[in-house]
């Protein structure tokens, strides 16, 4: 919940159920807003609507038993689930995709297995900053300098 989200409509196996408000003077996360109980086995569709607001954003997401399917609708609004970017999320996304995270609270030392060594289990914060040149601080102080001297050099 926060300023930039408001009110989305929850469908459930293809009927309305809920119109929940997702608004807050400020942030908060972890809300429960809607609740199913009771749903008969077998498969079912949950479906989102964003009616107003910036954003939607689904940060948890809860199904009991296992049998409960999830299946996408293509006219449903585009769900962020804050899930892939917390610490559970970044560790299974970056295994299944053989990628590690950057941040600091995520092992990568498993990458070693493929001879890879991830920066962060090299390097002390200080060294990478040191030796880091993707951000825009050195792009503007190194690169464009040299780009500009390459381009009067070769008349471009």
């Amino acid at each position: 919940m926060n300023t930039d989200l408001s009110n989305v409509d929850v469908y459930l196996d293809g009927a309305l159920r809920a119109t929940v408000n997702c608004y807050s003077a400020t942030r908060l996360a972890q809300q429960r807003l809607f609740t199913a109980t009771n749903l008969p086995p077998g498969p079912h569709t949950f479906k989102l609507v964003k009616r107003g607001g910036a954003y939607m954003i689904v940060d948890a997401f809860a199904v009991v038993p296992d049998e409960f399917w999830l299946t996408a609708t293509p006219n449903a609004a585009t769900v962020f689930i804050n899930w892939l970017l917390g610490r559970d999320g970044q560790e299974i996304f970056g295994r299944a995709m053989g990628v590690g995270s950057r941040r600091l609270d995520i092992e990568t030392k498993w990458l070693k297995q493929f001879g890879v060594i991830a920066s962060k289990d090299a390097l002390t914060v200080e060294q990478y900053y040191r030796l880091e040149n993707q951000s825009e601080d050195k792009v503007y102080k190194l690169r464009e300098p040299g780009a500009a001297a390459a381009r009067r050099l070769l008349g471009s």
